[in-house]
């Protein structure tokens, strides 16, 4: 039986949007949702990790 996810999914624009609320600096919004939609929001976590602040 399957389940159906827990939450519903986001566009790259919505995830974008979470970036900036989460404080990184987008200068390009448009850019930065292309950028999500052909590398995955996942991937891109790893190279940002070292900048958050309580992962300092």
């Amino acid at each position: 039986m399957k389940r159906p996810f827990g939450k519903p999914a986001t566009t790259h624009a919505q995830q974008v949007i979470q970036l900036q609320r989460r404080g990184m600096i987008v200068d390009d919004p448009t850019a930065a949702a292309f950028s999500l939609q052909h590398l995955n929001y996942y991937r891109l976590s790893a190279y940002w990790l070292p900048f958050e602040a309580d992962h300092a």
